[in-house]
């Protein structure tokens, strides 16, 4: 497990860059969506990308974000095993693909339900935290979304990070990728990894 001081706790808001360079990227993105509604995700995709479409929970669920179908099925057992212990809680399971979807909807459990992650821009992110109001968050290996860590920050919900994973090809990457990941991991409330050279890793990306 990587221990953050108090000092990185502190509200680390995304770069002026990120933004910017989110902004650029953004007609790829939203073609991507309409790609992804057209051949697998439907209208559900659609809406829930872009903001719109999310379930209000009166009580505060437990989110796990698992990104595709690998991360869910290492999730699977946790979640059941907290649904077992906690029968009354209801848990919230984001991913960006239908195939994760579809392998959440085969639970058909009563509390447990599936949303798709927005896209990473702060009205959207503001829209889908506002609306669910989770009581925490588990991000499953390493999804990176710096937009969406930060307003989890803001809104004192506390992100856990399980089978972190940092490879030695990130650590080497450009220093804009290296900063903005120190930057949103410095928004997580503890991050549990895979091996002791993934713990050396992020430990080494500050």
């Amino acid at each position: 497990m990587v221990k953050l001081t108090q000092d990185a706790l502190t509200l680390q808001s995304t770069s002026t860059r990120y933004k910017l360079s989110l902004l650029a990227i953004s007609p790829l993105a939203f073609a991507h969506v309409i790609y992804r509604t057209l051949n697998d995700g439907g209208m559900r995709y659609f809406k829930q990308r872009l903001g719109f479409g999310y379930k209000h929970f009166k009580n505060k669920p437990i989110h796990f974000h698992c990104a595709s179908v690998g991360e869910f099925i290492t999730a699977k057992p946790l979640i059941l095993s907290i649904q077992s212990s906690h029968p009354d809680k209801k848990i919230l399971i984001t991913s960006n693909t239908p195939t994760a979807a579809n392998l959440v909807d085969k639970l058909n459990h009563q509390h447990i339900y599936h949303h798709y992650l927005p896209l990473d821009f702060t009205i959207l992110v503001n829209k889908f935290l506002k609306r669910t109001k989770p009581l925490c968050c588990f991000i499953l290996e390493t999804e990176i979304w710096p937009t969406f860590y930060s307003q989890a920050k803001k809104n004192n919900i506390d992100i856990t990070i399980i089978n972190a994973r940092l490879s030695e090809k990130t650590l080497g990457a450009s220093n804009f990728i290296r900063n903005e990941y120190a930057r949103a991991l410095k928004n997580v409330f503890q991050i549990l990894t895979r091996t002791k050279d993934d713990h050396k890793n992020l430990l080494e990306l500050g």
